[in-house]
């Protein structure tokens, strides 16, 4: 069976952080009782049923091509995968449209707990994967494109790997059917009608189904990461929120259909009521998002001023007021190595209060040596009294050890030391093992949950050791931390009304000897917590418009 999917993006979905699953309406059913008013009105304000040929223009015969990014908030690969699928859809040759589906074989991905509190998925995802009508998934992430085979032994399931290749294939392929959509949401009733046109550029003999997704885009709640990381202010990309004509859609062609055929479609869907659900505020809030405040104005009927007061209280509002509720105590991290400048040079103190210390009491030692105790006593309190002073032996090895691996890092990264993170230099396990003669693993021990205060902050080892990034000047090559900083000073002496686009970024630095990546940049600049050119350039516009007036 072969499938046909629509995407349709619901602008006002902009933002929220929390959907309930919509509740739609019966398979294929248009029903007006949604509509606000006559029903008889809607066939003539919006949309005429009855003669649907006189609502649609000239096909315009453009290819899209569906990509389905299966994810999940604790899969720590889909992140990787999901700029992917993002890089595609900013290709504005390409006409990528991308649907996140939260779903995999285990649901484990998927699973919510205290800190991942929302659960994307849907019915339709998961039947997806687990069924058999689209076999083969292997894990996440994997994805579809447009559904057809190509992919993993010619199977629909194309690995993140592979997605720039199976799009690249699909421009190819011949473009069979067209469909046109229409949508109309009157926020009263959170009715939603949606009408589309599927018209057919050649024959087509079989099962065809038209499927229309309900996205909802920008949805900011907790993702996982490698190495146990969790960014809480995640923003999560085209997350399918339900399938507007069930899962399997609507059945628009089974058999026969020549060329020059048109086939219409009618559906209604009600979105929750946002006086049930609080999580759920569509009213306008979009036009926030997109800095439209003088819209906004006229629409409300309402003075500047007092509009311009709303939305700066509501930019003072925390989306999840909970997380500042903590009855835990809080705990204050104290160094285990203290680096100063002294007027002689630097100075490196171990912090004694964090480290174990081993004292024998002498005195008590010989007063035991002098008793007359048996052979075995004697034997007993001389094997005790050597894995003391052993145990204390090598608490001050390790100690010395601390002190060593803390020297070496202080050599090698003196430009930190000197003047901030942004001279921070690549720097390896293997090149500090070598310095003090050791073993990497045993230098991976000692740097292991060590901190270290500095004139720039307190600070892990761990921070210290950064891969290499290439560099226009190969003896002078330069570390992921120093170049994330010299990330975050371009952006934040940037034009605020011409932010400067990743690839931009790229060729900046690259022009300061830095060779990155687009992708690097923009790997890092999410690291940062740094907002596309495209929502810096929104903010601003809208700060603007906010002090102004």
């Amino acid at each position: 069976m072969k499938k046909l999917f629509i995407y349709l993006l619901i602008l006002v979905f902009y933002s929220c952080d929390k959907i309930e699953t919509p509740i739609a309406e019966e398979y294929g059913k248009f029903d007006l009782s949604l509509f606000p008013g006559d029903p008889l009105n809607y066939f003539t304000q919006y949309y005429d049923v009855a003669n649907p040929e006189n609502e649609w223009g000239i096909n315009p015969n453009s290819k899209g091509i569906l990509l389905e990014d299966y994810t999940g908030h604790k899969c720590t690969n889909c992140p990787a995968a999901a700029q992917i699928a993002k890089d595609l859809e900013q290709d504005s040759v390409l006409n990528v449209i991308v649907a996140s589906i939260h779903a995999s074989e285990d649901g484990s991905f998927q699973s919510t707990d205290n800190l991942f509190t929302e659960n994307y998925e849907t019915e339709a995802g998961n039947e997806y994967v687990r069924g058999s009508e689209m076999s083969g998934f292997l894990g996440n992430p994997m994805g579809t494109i447009n559904r057809n085979d190509g992919g993993i032994s010619n199977s629909v399931w194309y690995f993140s790997s592979g997605w720039v290749n199976g799009v690249n294939n699909e421009i190819n392929n011949t473009l069979d059917i067209n469909v046109q959509v229409k949508y109309f949401y009157f926020p009263s009733t959170n009715g939603l009608f949606i009408h589309s046109e599927t018209s057919l550029i050649n024959d087509l003999n079989g099962n065809y189904h038209l499927v229309i997704y309900l996205i909802r885009d920008d949805v900011v709640s907790p993702q996982k990461f490698n190495a146990g990381i969790v960014d809480t202010n995640y923003h999560h990309h085209a997350i399918l929120s339900d399938n507007i004509n069930n899962t399997w859609g609507t059945s628009i062609i089974d058999g026969l259909v020549r060329r020059d055929s048109v086939i219409y479609n009618d559906f209604s869907y009600q979105l929750p009521d946002p006086n049930l659900d609080s999580t759920y505020k569509v009213d306008n809030l979009s036009l926030i998002t997109q800095g439209k405040i003088k819209t906004l104005i006229k629409m409300c009927e309402i003075e500047n001023d007092k509009i311009i007061q709303m939305v700066n209280i509501i930019k003072t509002l925390n989306p999840k007021p909970a997380e500042n509720f903590n009855s835990e105590p809080l705990r204050i991290s104290e160094p285990d190595i203290i680096v100063t400048k002294t007027n002689k040079g630097w100075k490196i103190d171990l912090n004694k209060s964090t480290l174990p210390t081993i004292d024998l009491d002498e005195d008590y030692i010989n007063e035991i040596s002098n008793l007359n105790l048996g052979v075995d006593d004697n034997d007993f309190t001389a094997n005790k009294i050597g894995e003391a002073k052993w145990l204390q032996k090598a608490v001050d090895q390790r100690n010395k050890t601390i002190l060593k691996v803390a020297s070496v890092i202080l050599q090698k990264q003196i430009g930190f030391f000197k003047h901030g993170f942004s001279h921070m230099k690549p720097l390896i396990l293997k090149d500090v093992a070598d310095a003090i003669g050791m073993h990497e693993s045993t230098v991976s021990r000692v740097t292991n949950s060590k901190l270290i205060l500095t004139d720039w902050g307190l600070l892990s080892l761990k921070e210290f050791f950064s891969a290499s990034i290439p560099s226009s000047e190969e003896s002078d090559k330069h570390a992921a931390s120093a170049v994330r900083e010299a990330l975050k000073k371009l952006i934040s002496t940037e034009v605020s009304n011409k932010p400067l686009s990743d690839e931009k970024i790229a060729d900046v630095l690259s022009c300061q000897g830095i060779e990155v990546a687009r992708r690097t940049v923009a790997k890092y600049r999410d690291m940062l917590s740094i907002p596309s050119s495209a929502e810096r350039k929104r903010r601003s516009k809208l700060n603007k418009l906010l002090s102004t007036g």
